[in-house]
């Protein structure tokens, strides 16, 4: 079995949900995550993946890719600290 790595999708400070100010992320209703205070303007996919989903706005994007016997779907949601 190969492990599937994540890597940082924004190079920054690593931060725990709590300290969101958006009360969805925050109380964790959206699910479990972390939050990231960016040291650059620059933001990466965590893996290598299809882009499903690029919001008009920018500040979402949703990540696809089949592993083997799963898929594996990843949402990025930016400008919320």
């Amino acid at each position: 079995m190969k492990n599937l790595i994540l890597t940082s999708p924004i190079p920054g400070e690593l931060i725990t949900l709590n300290k969101i100010k958006d009360p969805a992320f925050s109380s964790g209703a959206m699910g479990a995550g972390c939050g990231i205070v960016p040291s650059e303007g620059k933001v990466f996919a965590p893996f290598d993946a299809k882009v499903e989903v690029l919001f008009e706005t920018k500040h979402a994007i949703g990540l696809t890719r089949q592993f083997y016997w799963f898929s594996c779907r990843f949402c990025s949601n930016y400008g919320m600290l």
